[in-house]
């Protein structure tokens, strides 16, 4: 196996983080949003704004953990809409 570029295995290890967080909070912001909205539930949208704040900010630590693979490697031209995309 090669090396992998921009220390995989922590890399690895973030985005699963992330990701893992990602895939729990969009569930629970539904449930809270719903639990305030319908139910009235004291303290609920603090929890559901608590979370949303928590959500992007992990989105945005999956990207930023992925920045080191991304960096330099694709650059995109565009002539106009209806051009193709073109690699360099």
């Amino acid at each position: 196996m090669g090396r992998v570029r921009g220390g995989g295995a922590l890399r690895a290890v973030l985005q699963l983080t992330f990701l893992s967080f990602v895939s729990f909070g969009i569930p629970v912001i539904f449930l809270l949003f719903i639990l305030y909205n319908v139910f009235c539930v004291p303290f609920t949208y603090e929890l559901f704004a608590l979370f949303e704040y928590a959500t992007v900010a992990s989105i945005y630590a999956f990207h930023l953990s992925s920045l080191s693979l991304m960096s330099g490697s694709i650059y995109i031209i565009h002539n106009s809409i209806k051009a193709p995309a073109k690699r360099v």
